[in-house]
């Protein structure tokens, strides 16, 4: 698990910068790194978790774990069960075994650590919606503080489109458009050098 997070490097680094410039990648898409939300929900926060590898594979596709819906007791929809709103992680739908089997190579406990993170969070959301005493603890128990679980509340809910979903427009205008109208199919193309 953690040599198939260690994969994704920082896009802030100086040096995994200067190593894309060298291979190639431009600064569009560099910058697009730096905004995607992809390296903070699985290396900063640990919440998105790899499917798991099939026949030697390396699949880049990161899931995060479902929490089991906000709970209410069978005689009325408005009157909260007694043991809470928010399921606890040893009561989710989902046993731990299960989504273990899916994502994280097995590796029961980076999944329930993943999950305690998102169980605080809702938690502690839920407390700040309703103007009631918010516990930090709860927080710092999962691995979180204050302004990471504001920074995973904004991707998870509010954050919009373009802020979930960084991709670079192509600019189509310094690639020869009229060359690529006839001569050329979608995609990435890279800069051609005239003549020699």
């Amino acid at each position: 698990m953690a040599a198939h997070r260690s994969v994704i490097l920082d896009p802030r680094d100086p040096q995994v910068k200067e190593a894309a410039r060298a291979n190639g990648v431009t600064d569009q898409w560099l910058e697009a790194a730096e905004k995607s939300p992809v390296y903070a929900l699985i290396k900063e926060f640990g919440v998105a978790l790899p499917l798991h590898p099939e026949f030697r594979t390396m699949p880049m596709a990161y899931y995060i774990p479902s929490l089991s819906p906000v709970i209410s007791s069978g005689t009325d929809l408005h009157e909260l069960a007694l043991h809470g709103t928010i399921p606890l992680l040893e009561k989710l739908r989902a046993p731990i075994s299960f989504l273990a089997s899916l994502l994280s190579g097995g590796n029961q406990t980076v999944v329930a650590e993943a999950l305690q993170k998102l169980i605080a969070l809702r938690v502690f959301k839920r407390a700040d919606n309703l103007g009631q005493p918010v516990l930090e603890s709860t927080l710092h128990e999962a691995g979180l503080d204050k302004e990471g679980a504001d920074k995973l509340y904004r991707l998870f809910t509010i954050g919009g489109y373009r802020e979930r979903n960084v991709i670079p427009t192509q600019q189509r205008e310094e690639q020869d458009p009229y060359q690529r109208k006839g001569a050329s199919g979608f995609g990435i193309l890279k800069k051609t050098r005239g003549p020699r």
